[in-house]
């Protein structure tokens, strides 16, 4: 009886603890499943998006910079745009000048879409600047003039992105020109200004000039710029339709518009050296000479224009004997006498006409003539390209 009664307490022991055991199981899954479904999101609902990735002016972190832009260019030297900047007072030195473009054009390029930073500040700029002067030709392959200078520079700045620097932390703005028309400087990289045709580089400026200087062959020009040895399609293209013109005369066309006379003169496989004027033999018809007459409202160079006195004539050039002396030829300034090659300015009193005329030599082939009547006025002016 008492082993029948152990028997049935082992068996109800056994199954009570498997009950227990299949009741823990069953809780313990029923947390995890619950667990899972707080944690899941519903499928249903859209994930926002992270302002330090889709949104970069919103970063998540305000101490980190935003991420860099998407542009290619990574170095100021990669940029060939133009940057100009206006001298309204017309006091800037040059030196003002450059450092003034060159901070423009870097806040320039780093606006544009192509560029891979953004400056947010400018720390320093270095520029050296080289002028006509200068006794380094390695520094720059092209022409210098009175008005072009070469600058070479570089740069720190504060940027976001990438941005190529040196060891310094200096971006290079790589070896620029600069360029004065009038009032306005032109900054040029230097592939773009090198690629410039020489008729739009201005060798100086109209209506500027040092008194205390010789005339040069750039000032030898009329103000709208039209320069001896153009070509004839040249000339028109500035002038416009000339009034008239005469070919009457072989291997010569004479034109003429507003108060101007313009002689050309062909030259082409027959011409030689003693008449061609140092021109190509292509067969086009070059200016040799220009008269401006009594009609002609222009300024010539250095201000000088018809009707002008004698004596304010001499104050704009180095004038040495002034005192007027009839039936003598006498030497404003340069050399003693005529060489080829140097500067040379005379005064001369023509007895066949009882006046006076001026001529003034420049190193290379121009030559001007300002002409007075009897009262000592300006009567004309000549630009003539000598053989």
């Amino acid at each position: 009886m008492r082993n029948r009664f152990g028997e049935v307490f082992n068996a109800r022991l056994r199954q009570n603890i498997l009950s227990i055991i299949a009741i823990v199981l069953f809780l313990f899954a029923l947390g995890v499943t619950i667990f899972a479904l707080v944690k899941t999101p519903d499928i249903n609902e859209v994930k926002q998006p992270s302002a330090s990735t889709d949104d970069p002016s919103k970063p998540a972190d305000p101490d980190k910079p935003n991420p860099p832009a998407s542009g290619s260019i990574s170095t100021f030297h990669e940029i060939t745009d133009e940057t100009s900047i206006t001298d309204e007072e017309g006091g800037m030195t040059i030196e003002v000048v450059a450092d003034a473009l060159l901070r423009q054009f870097i806040m320039a390029a780093s606006d544009l879409d192509s560029t891979s930073y953004k400056v947010t500040s400018i720390q320093s700029v270095r520029p050296v600047i080289f002028d006509q002067n200068s006794t380094n030709p390695g520094i720059y392959t092209a022409t210098l003039n009175a008005n072009t200078w070469f600058v070479n520079a570089t740069s720190k700045v504060v940027c976001e992105g990438k941005l190529t620097t040196d060891a310094n932390g200096e971006s290079s703005l790589g070896g620029r020109y600069i360029v004065k028309k009038g009032n306005t400087y032109t900054l040029y990289a230097q592939s773009v200004y090198e690629a410039l045709p020489p008729e739009e580089i201005p060798s100086f400026v109209w209506g500027e000039y040092d008194a205390s200087t010789p005339i040069a062959t750039a000032e030898m020009t009329l103000s709208n710029g039209v320069k001896l040895a153009m070509t004839y399609e040249q000339v028109e293209a500035k002038m416009g339709a000339f009034d008239s013109v005469d070919t009457s005369v072989a291997r010569t066309r004479t034109a003429v518009k507003n108060g101007y006379t313009f002689t050309f003169s062909l030259v082409d496989s027959t011409s030689t050296s003693a008449t061609d004027w140092g021109l190509p033999h292509d067969g086009k018809y070059y200016l040799t000479q220009v008269i401006a007459d009594e009609t002609c409202t222009d300024e010539f160079p250095r201000g000088i224009k018809i009707g002008d006195a004698i004596e304010n004539v001499f104050t704009k050039f180095p004038t040495a004997n002034t005192k007027l002396q009839k039936w003598k030829e006498q030497r404003l300034y340069g050399a003693s006498s005529y060489v080829e090659g140097k500067t040379y300015c005379m005064l001369e009193y023509r007895t066949s006409l009882g006046s006076y005329r001026i001529i003034a030599y420049d190193t290379e082939r121009d030559y001007i003539a300002i002409a007075f009547d009897k009262s000592n006025n300006v009567k004309s002016f000549e630009w003539t390209y000598r053989q």
